[in-house]
């Protein structure tokens, strides 16, 4: 089986209180060149998603309260230290 590209979609849904939420889902693919190593290309992708998730989470992390804030901002950190990626 040849790979030809690779889609990766990652979803956050965050409570903002008051019966209130916000969806944010980013979505990018990646069309492979020959000699490409499909899992590399992979691991970068998903922390250029990871990135823009919460890039278009930005606005609505700043309303959320305090402490449910400090907890959506400690999950994005340990998902960096995870991988060592910073999505570029």
């Amino acid at each position: 089986m040849r790979v030809s590209s690779i889609t990766i979609t990652k979803g956050l849904t965050l409570n903002l209180g008051q019966y209130q939420s916000q969806r944010v889902e980013v979505s990018m693919t990646a069309e492979l060149d020959s000699g490409d190593e499909w899992t590399k290309v992979a691991s970068m992708l998903s922390g250029r998603v990871q990135m823009g998730i919460e890039i278009e989470s930005a606005a609505a992390r700043s309303v959320m309260t305090e402490p449910a804030r400090s907890l959506i901002d400690s999950l994005f950190d340990a998902t960096h230290n995870a991988t060592g990626d910073d999505g570029t």
